[in-house]
């Protein structure tokens, strides 16, 4: 088990017998939860009268406590990141219409969320001129046209390829970045690049298949592309029609 970084030689004289400090070690080590470990380690040190050697050392594994573990993991996390993000990338593909979908997304995933908590509020203490039942039939009319426009959006754009990465190793693999529900970026890793693509499925707002992930839509303009050979392998991979760059 890891410990604090304790000088060595540091030690304090405490006015404990050996059993005691025994009896004290065996609290701390089953009895006592690990995020109060720290504190009942300095109990031990500074509560009592100074009198015998102890070192910092014996007790420094009992106040390793969950913190410094969690801190050790986010280090270790973020090395690791850091090395990924070594490897070179390369921008190959951007659709024009990336930011403002995420924006899009956002104000109707918020305004439905307003409509569901409001709407219903509103049913049930608006105005008495109006009898429940009819009420209840238009709150239920305006949630079921909020969630019925936000379902819609989130149908349509959920294939929409915002941005198409290309790493420069031996595979070129392919990360394409796309949005989730609320806007958030989400990557598709195509491991073995181009050759992952393959003709989509026969429905609309769909133009480009992968394996093993569905389908997506990308733009079929030339100068959405970083050059014309990634451009012609998408194509021919997808099955599109190769177009001019204006």
């Amino acid at each position: 088990m890891k410990t604090l970084d304790i000088p060595q030689g540091w030690s304090l004289n405490l006015g404990l017998s050996g059993q005691i400090i025994d009896q004290w070690m065996s609290i701390l080590t089953n009895w006592v939860p690990t995020k109060m470990k720290k504190t009942a380690g300095a109990f031990l040190f500074f509560a009592f009268p100074v009198n015998s050697k102890f070192s910092w050392g014996d007790v420094a594994g009992w106040t390793d406590c969950t913190a410094i573990k969690k801190k050790r993991r986010k280090q270790e996390k973020k090395r690791k990141e850091k090395m990924a993000s070594g490897v070179g990338k390369r921008l190959v593909y951007e659709g024009p219409f990336g930011s403002t979908l995420r924006i899009l997304k956002r104000v109707s995933v918020f305004s439905c969320g307003c409509t569901l908590v409001s709407v219903p509020l509103l049913a049930m203490y608006g105005k008495e001129d109006m009898s429940l039942t009819q009420r209840v039939t238009v709150a239920a009319t305006v949630c079921a046209f909020a969630i019925g426009t936000t379902a819609t959006l989130r149908y349509v754009s959920k294939p929409y390829i915002w941005r198409i990465y290309e790493l420069q190793t031996k595979d070129k693999p392919l990360h394409m970045k796309h949005f989730n529900l609320i806007g958030q970026t989400k990557t598709t890793v195509l491991k073995h690049g181009v050759n992952d693509i393959v003709p989509s499925l026969d429905r609309i707002f769909v133009n480009m298949g992968v394996k093993e992930h569905g389908s997506f839509y990308v733009h079929e303009e030339p100068d959405c592309f970083a050059d014309d050979e990634f451009y012609t392998q998408v194509m021919n991979r997808a099955n599109l029609k190769i177009g001019k760059s204006e």
